[in-house]
């Protein structure tokens, strides 16, 4: 290290010192403001404003002396494990303070003492709090007025201030217990147990019926019409025009009868479908459409995919019906030349159905 750089350190050191002390001084003069007005404070007997200040005085200036009658101040609101607790920290404090030259080595030791003396007195009065996990699961999270708790501290008897705690216990998948327990009473141990959390009921899709399709309607067939004198029918011979119409007739018979026929197996398929889904779906018997959960969660998701199968057949066997009624209308519709409509028939029989037209 060159001799420049040992005296730019040496400066910056001597600006930072320069900076300290005014805060240093700033922080002991704030916070032996607070002292002396949580002092008159105590004397007047508003105990409850005098610890918050001495709160506040410890924070900006640490010492055995505030914390000492904090601790007081804590037992005198009844606030057994804060004072208790404070006064642990004093001795702490005390102990160090008797190293420190700030500080007169004497008197630390009386407040070390004194600290000693009380916890003692208090430690008889505590009120210790005793959480129990009756039934742990996974992901639970236990809560003492808002705050978590840790698992190690289940089951422990720690001590607590007297009042009215609000305890909470969740997990994912379980309902969220609560409940607020008064905790109080010198040298008592209160136990709280927390219950098992019950599962949260499943949600299943509900059944719905299938949608119903309304066929498109078919178009009017054109009109025909012949100027002159018409050709009777019983006439061997025929003109282009009947003889297209014929054709075209023919051509749409056909028709129907094919988008018909798909349209029949198409609904077939589709009942099919939906009824060995239903029968499928019956047999999850922890499953309830109606509630709309599974006891059992293990079935869940092939119920709902049995449920899934049903609807999707309903609504095959609906597009299958819409197909075959469009056949018929196309069938029944085309134009015939010998004054005769084509007709169709739909019907079952012991095992199947049918689907017949005669042109």
């Amino acid at each position: 290290m060159t001799r420049r750089t040992r005296n730019l350190l040496v400066v910056a050191a001597c600006l930072g010192l320069v900076v300290v002390a005014p805060l240093a001084q700033a922080d002991k003069a704030a916070g032996l403001s607070l002292y002396d007005d949580a002092d008159r404070l105590g004397a007047a007997g508003k105990w409850t404003e005098a610890c918050g200040k001495f709160e506040a005085s410890e924070k900006e200036f640490p010492r055995p002396l505030t914390l000492l009658r904090l601790g007081d101040c804590y037992g005198r609101v009844g606030k057994t494990a804060s004072a208790w607790a404070t006064f642990r920290d004093t001795e702490v404090a005390a102990r160090a303070a008797q190293r420190d030259p700030a500080f007169n080595s004497e008197q630390e030791k009386r407040r070390e003492a004194e600290a000693v003396r009380r916890r003692g007195v208090v430690e008889k009065k505590l009120t210790r709090l005793k959480i129990v996990v009756s039934a742990p699961v996974a992901g639970l999270v236990v809560k003492k007025d808002g705050s978590e708790l840790p698992s190690e501290a289940w089951g422990s008897a720690v001590a607590v201030d007297p009042g009215t705690i609000a305890f909470e216990a969740s997990a994912p998948g379980y309902v969220t217990w609560s409940e607020s327990r008064a905790v109080s009473g010198e040298g008592v141990t209160v136990e709280v147990q927390v219950p098992a959390l019950k599962h949260k009921p499943a949600t299943v899709a509900s059944a719905s019926p299938a949608p119903v399709v309304v066929p498109p309607s078919a178009p009017k067939p054109a009109p025909t019409s012949t100027t002159g004198t018409r050709t009777p029918t019983s006439s061997p011979a025929s003109t282009p025009s009947t003889d297209h119409d014929e054709s075209s007739g023919s051509i749409r018979r056909t028709i129907g009868l094919t988008v018909g026929g798909i349209g029949v197996v198409t609904g077939i398929v589709g009942g099919i479908v939906a009824i060995s889904a239903a029968h499928t779906r019956g047999t999850y018997t922890s499953c309830s459409t109606s509630l709309g959960y599974c006891t059992d969660t293990s079935q869940i998701q092939p119920y709902n995919d049995a449920n899934s199968h049903v609807k999707t057949g309903w609504l095959v066997m609906g597009v299958g019906a819409a197909v075959a009624i469009t056949g018929i209308v196309i069938f029944t519709t085309a134009p015939s030349t010998s004054g005769d409509r084509g007709t169709v028939s739909v019907g079952t029989t012991g095992t199947g159905f049918f689907l017949r037209g005669a042109f």
